[in-house]
């Protein structure tokens, strides 16, 4: 998906990719170009169609010293999701969804931002002692974030069915 993505970003530049269509069980994407009057995309069943609104750096001093993202499944969602895993303590562009408390693990944690992830924007986690901070982006950097050094903060990159 990734290299999908890349492809696309780098030919949108010339107006020759509007978005694109993947398939993860066939491993295949297509790139997609204006459609037709109506606005609508035909799709092969298993295809999921992503547009391409914007491409910027997302906060890249930010992110520079933090580790690769990574996959974790949650099962209870039936879900697979990329994680990134930040290191600094202070960090821009966040807002409080809410807090809950007497989250035992990160993955509970993790757990409960995915499945609200659509509904409500999640889009981060921050969990410290039994405590759950959910938490969605923010488009202006005036919204920040402290975390204390004890603790994580995950940002959710993306989520999608885990197909066997």
């Amino acid at each position: 998906l990734n290299d999908c993505i890349s492809i696309c970003r780098f030919i949108r530049n010339f107006g020759l990719c509007e978005g694109i269509a993947y398939s993860k069980e066939s491993k295949a994407c297509l790139i997609a170009v204006l459609g037709n009057n109506d606005d609508e995309v035909y799709l092969n069943e298993g295809y999921h169609f992503l547009t391409l609104n914007d491409c910027s750096k997302d906060r890249e001093n930010e992110r520079a010293d933090n580790d690769p993202p990574e996959l974790h499944v949650f099962p209870i969602l039936d879900e697979v999701c990329q994680l990134e895993f930040y290191k600094p303590l202070f960090l821009t562009g966040w807002s409080v969804i809410t807090e809950i408390q007497s989250t035992t693990t990160l993955q509970e944690c993790l757990s409960n931002c995915a499945e609200i992830m659509r509904a409500k924007n999640c889009s981060a986690i921050y969990f410290i002692d039994e405590s759950c901070i959910l938490l969605e982006r923010m488009p202006h950097s005036q919204y920040h974030f402290i975390r204390q050094k004890a603790s994580v903060f995950a940002e959710l990159l993306f989520c999608e069915p885990n197909i066997r």
